[in-house]
Parts: structure tokens; C-alpha cells; sequence
């Protein structure tokens, strides 16, 4: 019998088979592997996919088991939304956000950009007084009381809650239905919160601007020591509301505490006050006298007190009592409105009219004007100007020129009223002659 002696395979043979096994195992299953994690990846890359055609292609996925389609569709679902959070409404939501102006005003509460041209005016008004025909300035209630945002809310018809359902769904299709309706439920419901919230606020902001006027009157009273029939005598109504909407905005805009704000401007219409009471005194009685004779002297006082009511931007009123002086209106309106750097320009570089053409020669000379004066400006003041410098000027050519073009030069009131004004006196003024010759014209 022979005996047959099996030889143990060496140690690299078993290592070689051991490999192969290994590798015969293992590459199938990373090959599948791989498949899987690549259809993955085209999945979550697409945008374009629906949410069916998202979940199919995830299910046939190769290798992909029951655990990995519910969490991949989660995934989807989380990944969908945000990305809708990201790309914002689409068309067919903008459409339906515009035909509801509640939600439109609600967003533009979030919304840093000026709303108006009177606004983005108001932002590049120099100086802390408000002009009194500004609108849009800041102010402690800027806003409007019939507004869409604080009219009664209207619960939705059956029908116009199916329709923003039917917008959400568009927007959102990673959602189910019952989350789309809630979602749609929750979005009516801050709608009909906004318009109590809006007026509560309101009110908050209207108690604030009571307070503060409130506060602004007795104030002033105590410092004039008069009561509220002393202190209009000495202060005029229209200036102390341009003083208290100056006070609104200083707080608006600078932030400063309620009794700060009234103490600074109570002193600016005290500052009227003492002024108007010396204003008086200089054009009467004995300070007439001194001033007749000492016109230099007078007319730096002039100029000191227009300082303080430019100060509460009231000139207007300076220029009103200013007519004790005797001048005429142009005078007078050279003495209260400075003219502004544009218009000094053109005034420092005009040369002389010719005797000949003077009418249309000062009408082209306010057309100059037209492109270079401000709404600060005095058409009075400047008519002035030119007549002292320039003896061919002709103020009838120049109003007349000003006259035709007002509708388009964007005019003040005050400035419409100037125009009504218009060519001084043939007779010579005999203040203006006095106190104003040419060689001591306001003409700087």
C-alpha cells in the first residue's frame, strides 16, 4: 500500500489564495459602492429634478437599501428648502406677494433704502432746522395714519386661501400638504396680527410726540416767563412748529434724550425772542436815532440778528419785521436771504450790460440765474445785487424772464411770492439810498 503524502502548501501560497478571495470579495462590492455614491451625487447636484423624479432616482440608485432611500429622502427634502430659501420667491410667488400690498409693506419695514424722493431729499438737507415745506425729513411718527399695514384685516375668502395655497406648494414642493397648509394658515395669521401691531405702535409714537410738544410749551413758558398767549407775542406760531419739528428729528436722527432736546431748541426760540425784542428797540425811539448815524454800526446789528434767525429758519419772519427800517422789499431782501455760493459766483464774475438790448440781455442774465440759484436763494436780494453793480441792468427783463420759466424752476412759496413782487419803485428809497449805497451794497 502506498502511501501518498499530501504536501502543506507554503505560507505565500496560502497569502496568494487569501488575496484573491479577498480581492474577489471586495471589488464587487466597492465598485457598487462607488456607483452609488456617484448617483448620490448627481441627485443632490441636480436643481432641475422634481421632488417624484428626486425620490425615483434615489430608490434605483445601485446598492441603495431601504434606510438609505428614507434618509436620502430627508436629505432632499432639507436641501430643497434651503435652497428655495436661498434662490427667494419665485415668479409665480412675486406675483401673488405684489397683489397683496399688506405683505409688501410689511417687507419694506426690513427695507434700509429711502421710500421716496422727499425722503432722500430730506437725508441731504444740510444743518439740523427742518425747511418748512420739506416733507419725508425724520421725525418721531414718519408715518402714514391710512397706510395699508393698519387698515382692518380681512379673514381670506375659501378661495383666496386655496390660491396662496396652491402659490405655497409652487414654492415649496419639498413640503407635504399638510405642512403647506400650515404653512399658509401661519402666513394669514401674521397678517391679520400686523395691522394691531402697527396701530399699537402708532400710538406709542404719538404719546412720544404729545410728551415732547407738551413738554416743549411749558418749557418755553417758564424760560419767557410768560403764558402761552406771552410766548406766541414774542415767539410766532409758525416758528415755534418749525422749532418743534426740528426737535423731532434731533431726536429721530441723533438720538439725544427727550429733555436735552428740549432745553436746546427752548433756547433757540428764547434766542428768538430777545432778538425780536432788540430788533425793536434798534428801529425805534432812540436806537433809530443812533442808527440813522451809524450806518456801519447798524448794519453789522442787521447781520448778527440774521445769523439768529437763520439759526431757527425763520428768515422769513426777520425780513417781515425789518419793514420798520423804511428799506424796500429788495433791500430788505438783501439783508435777510444770504445768496448762496452759486449764485455769488456769477455775481463776482459779471461784467456790465451793454446800453443797447438791456431787456433781452437781463433776460439772459436770468436764465444764468435759473441754472445757478437754490430754493435759499433771494430773487429780490439778487435783482439788488445786479442793480448796484450794474446800471444797464433791467429788473423788469429779469422778472419777466423768471416770470415765464417759474412753473419749471421748482420754486419755493416764498420765492412764488418774490416773483408778485418784482420791480422795485422808480422813486428812490431813501433808506436804501442811506444805509445801502452802491458802494456798501450786500453784495458778498
Amino acid at each position: 500500500m502506498v502511501t501518498v503524502v499530501q504536501k502543506k502548501p507554503s505560507v505565500l501560497a496560502m497569502f496568494g489564495k487569501g488575496l484573491g478571495e479577498g480581492i474577489q470579495e471586495h471589488v464587487p462590492k466597492e465598485i457598487e459602492r462607488r456607483r452609488l455614491a456617484s448617483s448620490l451625487k448627481d441627485i443632490g447636484d441636480n436643481p432641475d429634478l422634481s421632488p417624484f423624479q428626486r425620490f425615483a432616482a434615489l430608490a434605483s440608485a445601485p446598492g441603495a437599501t431601504p434606510q438609505i432611500v428614507q434618509s436620502g429622502t430627508e436629505l432632499l427634502k432639507q436641501q430643497g428648502l434651503r435652497n428655495n430659501m436661498r434662490r427667494g420667491q419665485p415668479a409665480q410667488g412675486q406675483a401673488q406677494r405684489q397683489e397683496d400690498p399688506r405683505v409688501e409693506a410689511a417687507m419694506q419695514q426690513f427695507d434700509n433704502r429711502p421710500r421716496s424722493k422727499a425722503a432722500l431729499q430730506s437725508q441731504e438737507q444740510p444743518g439740523e432746522n427742518v425747511p418748512r415745506e420739506s416733507l419725508g425729513q425724520e421725525q418721531i411718527q414718519p408715518k402714514n395714519p391710512l397706510r395699508e399695514e393698519v387698515k382692518t384685516y380681512k379673514p381670506p375668502t375659501p378661495q383666496e386661501f386655496e390660491d396662496r395655497l396652491s402659490s405655497n406648494w409652487d414654492r415649496f414642493p419639498e413640503l407635504t400638504y399638510p405642512e403647506v397648509a400650515q404653512k399658509t394658515q401661519q402666513d394669514f395669521d401674521r397678517l391679520s396680527a400686523l395691522p394691531e401691531a402697527e396701530r399699537a405702535e402708532d400710538a406709542r409714537l404719538r404719546d412720544t410726540q404729545d410728551r415732547i410738544k407738551t413738554s416743549f410749551d411749558d418749557t418755553l413758558q417758564k424760560k419767557l416767563h410768560k403764558d402761552a398767549a406771552g410766548t406766541l407775542k414774542d415767539v410766532s406760531g409758525e416758528t415755534q412748529v418749525n422749532l418743534l419739528r426740528g426737535l423731532e428729528r434731533d431726536i429721530a436722527k441723533n438720538g439725544i434724550s427727550e429733555d436735552d432736546a428740549v432745553n436746546k431748541w427752548t433756547n433757540k426760540a428764547l434766542d428768538i425772542a430777545k432778538a425780536k425784542t432788540d430788533l425793536n428797540k434798534l428801529m425805534s425811539g432812540h436806537g433809530a436815532l443812533t442808527s440813522f448815524f451809524k450806518q456801519d454800526e447798524f448794519i453789522e446789528k442787521l447781520q448778527n440778528f440774521q445769523k439768529i434767525y437763520r439759526d431757527a429758519d425763520n428768515l422769513e419772519e426777520f425780513y417781515n419785521l425789518l419793514s420798520g427800517t423804511g428799506m424796500s422789499p429788495q433791500a430788505r431782501a438783501q439783508v435777510a436771504w444770504p445768496r448762496s455760493d452759486s449764485v455769488k459766483k456769477l455775481l463776482k464774475n459779471h461784467k456790465p450790460l451793454g446800453y443797447f438790448g438791456q431787456i433781452e440781455n437781463s433776460k439772459k442774465l436770468a436764465m444764468q440765474i435759473e441754472d445757478a440759484f437754490t430754493r435759499d436763494d433771494s430773487f429780490l436780494a439778487i435783482a439788488k445785487n445786479l442793480k448796484d453793480i450794474d446800471p444797464n441792468f433791467n429788473e423788469r427783463g429779469f422778472f419777466q424772464q423768471l416770470s415765464d420759466d417759474a412753473d419749471k424752476l421748482g420754486l419755493s412759496p416764498r420765492q412764488k411770492r418774490e416773483l408778485a413782487e418784482g420791480v422795485s419803485d422808480l422813486i428812490p428809497n431813501w433808506a436804501d439810498t442811506w444805509f445801502f449805497p452802491n458802494s456798501r451794497g450786500l453784495n458778498k
